[in-house]
């Protein structure tokens, strides 16, 4: 990934919002659509590309068409990203960004790794054990969660931009995870440009992540109903949803510190799936002809991405996949608690 060449191109020539109005406290009606351009601008100013040979004839220079992306503010009060290949448009909702920013708020697991990996490189035990054994952790960020979700309810068409997030708030970690986010539609982008054997090639070892990981879950009543739901249509849906993540993280892994790339990652599936949790409640598993559950697709890019880095999953999760495990972990944990509440179990 990185910084677009032609001088001549400004980003902000090629960002809109659109959906409704940016209220603000402040008196002028500028200010708002300001500071979202400018906060747009930095996740949406850098570029990332193939080898020409990955790409069909009609798409190079590649470059050229990468210019020609409008990028969309939605403003309405819903968590949403797409990419439309045909119509050369990304769209991110301006409230996903909020959304982001309130679960890193209350994650305050991050505090505890913050030192993590700088003399040995392993998942410091002292960490691990807190965050596996002390209930009231997760009691305490199921509380927070939940307290997440009655924000996110009590939104209204007409809501004010700082009602949700102060730009103060917005760091690294979060504008990280953000720009996985947009990675992973752009990555939609760069697919469809694809030759027909590249997207073959790519399909093919998604699939067989998926296949390898729904076959390593322990034998419940949510494997079964997963292999009976999953056809080679959905399976190549769900393929494409996991190679985007894939192409994501390959394309941003080498600009980030990696002592300071997995929380954000982490954070990133953490939102999949408390959006989820939050559209369709507590009640169990979710099953989707477009997406896998967040918890399996955030399993399964964790296998392969491993994978792609010649590490075995056991080592991974052991070294430098360790803070994207153990914020997944308190997540779940949070999760279940919430689950537990709801269900009325004790």
């Amino acid at each position: 990934m990185k910084k677009r060449e032609n001088k001549n191109y400004n980003i902000l020539d090629h960002i809109r919002i659109e959906g409704g109005r940016i209220t603000t406290n402040s008196e002028d009606p500028n200010v708002g659509y300001d500071i979202v351009t400018e906060l747009f601008a930095r996740l949406f100013d850098f570029s990332f590309s193939y080898s020409d040979n990955q790409y069909r004839k009609e798409f190079l220079p590649i470059s050229e068409h990468l210019e020609k992306i409008d990028y969309i503010v939605g403003v309405k009060p819903i968590a949403n990203a797409y990419c439309n290949s045909y119509k050369n448009e990304v769209k991110i909702e301006l409230f996903t960004i909020s959304t982001f920013c309130q679960l890193s708020s209350i994650m305050d697991i991050v505090e505890k790794m913050q030192y993590y990996g700088q003399n040995n490189n392993e998942i410091p035990i002292t960490t691990l054990k807190d965050i596996w054994d002390d209930k009231q952790v997760h009691i305490k960020g199921a509380e927070e969660l939940k307290s997440l979700f009655n924000r996110w309810a009590d939104v209204s068409n007409r809501w004010d931009l700082f009602d949700l997030f102060s730009p103060e708030i917005i760091q690294d970690t979060t504008i990280t995870a953000l720009r996985i986010l947009f990675c992973h539609e752009m990555s939609h982008w760069h697919f469809s440009k694809f030759t027909d054997q590249t997207q073959e090639l790519m399909l093919g070892i998604t699939k067989n992540g998926i296949i390898n990981t729904i076959s390593s879950l322990k034998e419940d009543g949510n494997k079964k109903q997963i292999e009976n739901f999953l056809n080679d249509d959905i399976l190549k849906n769900w393929a494409e949803e996991v190679t985007a993540d894939l192409m994501a993280l390959i394309s941003l892994k080498n600009t980030v510190d990696p002592n300071d790339f997995f929380i954000p990652t982490a954070l990133y599936f953490s939102l999949l799936g408390a959006l989820e949790v939050f559209e369709h409640g507590y009640t169990g598993l979710i099953l989707s002809t477009t997406h896998p559950p967040a918890y399996l697709r955030d399993i399964i890019v964790f296998n392969l991405f491993a994978e792609s880095l010649g590490i075995p999953s056991v080592e991974f999760t052991c070294t430098l996949g360790g803070p994207w495990f153990l914020f997944d972990y308190f997540f779940r944990c949070c999760l279940h608690q919430l689950r537990k509440e709801a269900l009325g179990i004790e």
